[in-house]
């Protein structure tokens, strides 16, 4: 009986000495984990000032680079190019922001500068979209014949009837539409379109009178 107390007690003391270590252990392992954790943030911290600088000299590529090597998202990369009117930094850093460059570039009068795009860094998807994006501008009607049939880019579409309008081709419009009758703004070239024609019916029809 006694030894088996011993034993117990002995049992007890280890355990209580593995436990006590194990604590420690832990803790400490948690303690360097934070401080390394710390050294980073300040570490990142340090990147971002150093980055931003760059960015306000206009050395973007070097601003980049160390962006890329915090934990800096690459959208958020992408924006402040926006924003900065570098678009073609901006896709090459975020493919996903072609939409956003290419709408910016329309809402301010600008989309001739889509032709100046280019796809070297860009993956297929967005390749393609690019290509689509730059034969609309550039009013090849080949080229747009295709993108109709084989519309799946509802943005796209809307730009696409927009420069059907410019062409007076109410036919093609009508096609959009039905491919997306529920967009607001590919119905309103519809209306307009069917307005403009009516308008020049009704004028031919003046002038043979007179």
């Amino acid at each position: 009986y006694k030894k088996l107390l011993y034993i117990v007690g002995g049992s007890l003391v280890l355990l209580t000495i593995a436990g006590i270590i194990t604590t420690q252990t832990i803790a400490s392992n948690q303690q360097i984990e934070m401080a390394q954790a710390y050294e980073t943030q300040i570490d990142n911290k340090d990147k971002v000032i150093e980055a931003d600088d760059l960015f306000q000299q206009e050395k973007y590529e070097e601003a980049i680079a160390i962006y890329q090597d915090t934990d800096l998202e690459n959208n958020v990369i992408a924006e402040k190019l926006i924003h900065a009117g570098q678009y073609q930094l901006a896709i090459n850093v975020d493919n996903g922001q072609l939409e956003t460059v290419i709408q910016k570039l329309y809402d301010n009068g600008n989309q001739n500068q889509v032709t100046d795009l280019k796809a070297d860094q860009l993956n297929n998807e967005t390749s393609e979209k690019l290509k689509n994006e730059k034969s609309i501008v550039a009013g090849d009607e080949n080229a747009m014949l295709n993108i109709l049939n084989f519309l799946n880019d509802e943005n796209t579409a809307e730009r696409l009837a927009l420069k059907y309008q410019e062409k007076d081709d109410t036919n093609h419009i009508e096609q959009i539409a039905q491919k997306y009758p529920d967009n607001q703004t590919i119905q309103e070239l519809v209306n307009t379109a069917n307005i403009n024609e009516q308008k020049k019916d009704l004028e031919n029809q003046i002038n043979s009178l007179k």
